[in-house]
């Protein structure tokens, strides 16, 4: 899962496919197109499967900004 930028503000999730590792890096293999920005890192606490089906249903919901 990743944490996909909107491109006129807000979250998304998404789920991807990913492949080998080497030096530090993962290959992407499916779910992310060209382009789209993601979360690298944040302030995320996530202590539960519940919380973080909060965080993302909080991140999916919120309105974009003008």
């Amino acid at each position: 899962m990743v944490i996909v930028a909107r491109d006129r503000g807000g979250f998304d999730v998404g789920e991807v496919t990913v492949g080998a590792d080497a030096q530090g890096k993962s290959a992407i293999l499916s779910g992310l197109e060209a382009g789209q920005k993601i979360v690298l890192s944040g302030q995320f606490l996530i202590d539960s499967e519940a919380s973080l089906k909060s965080t993302v249903s909080r991140l999916s919901s919120a309105e974009p900004q003008p």
